[in-house]
């Protein structure tokens, strides 16, 4: 084998490797942006548990005013 079919060998597993590389590389950036979208996701529902915590916290005032109050009247 000459020193020009080695070359062309070389030649051709660098662009097999090259090949490899880019469909990985196309494979991890759907990868992060699915990631992206899911952390966007967690942060929304993370905001919704705080706010509906807060709500919570005012229910449970009022309710504990009513039921105070319901308590000076004897009921």
């Amino acid at each position: 084998m000459d020193s020009l079919d080695l070359l062309e060998q070389r030649v051709d597993r660098l662009i097999d490797q090259y090949r490899q590389l880019a469909s990985r590389v196309q494979e991890l950036e759907a990868e992060n942006q699915q990631l992206r979208q899911a952390r966007g996701e967690w942060e929304r529902l993370q905001e919704e548990v705080a706010t509906l915590r807060q709500e919570r916290e005012r229910l449970k005032a009022r309710l504990s005013r009513l039921l105070g109050q319901l308590e000076e009247l004897g009921l």
